[in-house]
């Protein structure tokens, strides 16, 4: 797999849908790094010059977002990028660039214009930065605020726009995403287990919807605390 992903990299280090002659997909490309950030940390070898490729396109992810892309899409894919580089460098703290990118991010774009499944990955980048801990107390108050409990389950409310199908986004992928990013955040915090037991509840045959769903559910109930 990994061989046949180095095949269909692009020349700027971005991966387009299925073949070369697509182009690069800014979602597509941020998620096809996520999945060699996971891959280098199971210890696969993954090819140094491709790596090295995917990086530098991350660094220059928001060149390569259509402008005709909402805004919310744009502030995501931008979020998960962010999210991937911590990743992709195997540190516990997020180099400063990356540390600072984030926290501009939140405090350029209005809440309305910013999808829980960004602010969950942007959590993800300052949770264990001391400097971060307003904004961090920030994005945990808008979850709570967002989020629908019953005595034994909880569960968020969500919208999307027209640009969602652009990051393919779906409720249980966010709720998935939001549950890493508070588990690594406040691990103690009652959400926990009530967001566990309604992800668990969604499953059709031990499945979710879809691959973007089975992906971040299953990732984010192993307690995805970035490394």
């Amino acid at each position: 797999d990994l061989k046949k992903l180095k095949g269909l990299q692009l020349s700027n280090g971005g991966f387009g849908w299925w073949h070369r002659k697509h182009g690069a997909n800014p979602y597509l490309s941020v998620h096809v790094a996520h999945a060699l950030a996971r891959a280098r940390q199971k210890d696969f070898a993954v090819d140094r010059d491709m790596l090295r490729r995917t990086e530098s396109y991350l660094l220059h992810i928001n060149k390569y977002i259509p402008s005709n892309y909402p805004e919310e899409c744009r502030t995501t894919i931008k979020a998960y990028s962010l999210y991937v580089q911590k990743v992709l460098s195997g540190k516990k703290a997020p180099g400063k660039k990356i540390l600072t990118e984030a926290r501009d991010l939140l405090a350029d774009t209005p809440e309305k214009k910013m999808q829980l499944e960004a602010a969950a990955w942007l959590l993800n980048v300052i949770t264990s930065d001391p400097a971060s801990r307003v904004e961090r107390a920030a994005v945990l108050k808008r979850f709570g605020q967002l989020v629908t409990e019953t005595a034994s389950t909880a569960q968020f409310t969500t919208s999307y726009t027209d640009g969602a199908h652009q990051h393919l986004r779906s409720a249980r992928g966010t709720g998935a995403v939001n549950l890493g990013a508070i588990s690594n955040s406040k691990p103690r915090s009652d959400l926990v287990p009530k967001l566990v037991k309604r992800l668990l509840a969604h499953r059709t045959r031990g499945r979710w919807m879809n691959t973007q769903e089975n992906a971040f559910v299953l990732l984010n109930l192993g307690n995805d605390k970035p490394r």
